[in-house]
């Protein structure tokens, strides 16, 4: 059987002047292969089925040359998350014009899960952008774990199989890149001595440089001459799971970091030589917090991004218990009503004042990124 998967562009999930930007530096493009599909396209490969993997915008469905691509296809699978501009029934109607003859099915990987176990089949992506570790973890720009985890595929003890079957995979060019993803792993020195002898096999057998894209809580990167080790290797960026700026908030979410250790890290961030590869990540409305205390976390992450040298900000709006929405807000309208159900001291012109902040700022600054689709 001859079976094409197809991975759906999501539309940018961020502010609309920021959509078209190239890739800071040291950022990968803003393009990956979902490994929820990969995973299904391994296992139909590994029964003796012909497989084939296509990465387009949804614009492209009626592409003739997409339709070639896909030739005498028996079956498509298409990985359409609910966070897409097309709805499913588009979906199937755009693809059923073209091929008649194929079996469609729509496969959403927020919500389903994988039909068959093992390995994702990371070779069948050949564009030098592996996300490792978990099934769904959208790029450029995932939202903190506090408001929706990335789904992970396997156990975090795990985790080393899919890294090295990634890096394993990549193309044979100069460099490529590695998301780590998973923020269960806990970056410490047997992880960091790992990911070196990942990086070091890869540039000894194949010679490509392996950028790694990390997700980090705070606290963890306090530990004694971590960081320090960390620097060493070829960090492509650094995403600071801080959360929030106020104790208060921290302590809610039952964090393991406090105000003072926030600032303690952006400090060691700073003297490792790392700030200029770090995202602070920050969430809003976080449960007890009014407008005003939002604006307060808004203006105190700016003056600890300004005093340690980090120039790249990420704001995501809490929905709600991350157990209960697990999943991003698939459109204007769904995101307030999910926030408004969730903050119902809040009135709807508070909500929408703190947004046009954010975009605003996001207007004069393209490094400062807000998750999730803004008020038009």
């Amino acid at each position: 059987m001859r079976i094409a998967f197809i991975d759906l562009e999501a539309p940018p999930r961020t502010a609309a002047v920021m959509s078209t930007d190239a890739p800071s530096f040291g950022e990968a493009p803003s393009r990956a292969a979902s490994p929820s599909l990969l995973a299904w396209a391994g296992a139909a490969r590994r029964g003796g089925d012909d497989v084939s993997y296509h990465l387009v915008a949804p614009a492209a469905l009626q592409d003739a040359a997409l339709t070639e691509r896909l030739g005498s296809s028996d079956s498509i699978v298409v990985a359409a998350a609910s966070a897409s501009a097309r709805t499913a029934g588009e979906v199937v109607a755009a693809l059923g014009q073209r091929h008649p003859q194929a079996k469609i099915e729509l496969f959403d990987p927020w919500s389903q899960p994988r039909p068959q176990s093992g390995m994702p089949a990371y070779e069948l992506s050949p564009r030098g952008v592996a996300l490792s570790e978990v099934d769904v973890s959208p790029l450029p720009d995932p939202t903190h774990p506090w408001v929706v985890p990335p789904v992970p595929n396997v156990a975090a003890s795990e985790s080393a199989a899919r890294v090295i079957a990634a890096t394993a995979a990549a193309p044979n060019q100069s460099e490529a890149h590695l998301y780590l993803n998973d923020d269960r792993v806990v970056i410490d020195m047997p992880r960091l001595q790992f990911l070196a002898e990942t990086v070091r096999a890869s540039l000894r057998d194949r010679k490509v440089l392996m950028h790694l894209h990390l997700r980090a809580w705070p606290h963890q990167l306090l530990s004694p001459h971590l960081l320090d080790h960390l620097s060493l290797l070829p960090v492509g960026s650094l995403d600071l799971l801080a959360g929030s700026v106020l104790d208060a908030s921290l302590g809610r979410m039952e964090s393991a970091l406090t105000a003072a250790d926030l600032t303690r890290c952006l400090a060691e961030v700073l003297r490792s030589g790392l700030a200029h590869l770090s995202r602070l990540s920050v969430v809003l409305g976080l449960p007890g917090e009014s407008a005003d205390h939002v604006v307060a976390v808004i203006n105190e992450t700016f003056r600890l991004a300004v005093q340690h040298r980090i120039s790249r900000l990420r704001f995501s709006f809490w929905l709600g218990p991350a157990a209960t929405t697990n999943r991003p807000a698939a459109s204007v309208e769904d995101e307030q009503q999910r926030f408004m159900a969730a903050h119902p001291s809040w009135h709807e012109i508070e909500y929408r004042g703190v947004q046009d902040l954010l975009a605003l700022a996001a207007m004069a600054n393209k490094q400062i990124r807000v998750v999730g689709p803004l008020h038009a």
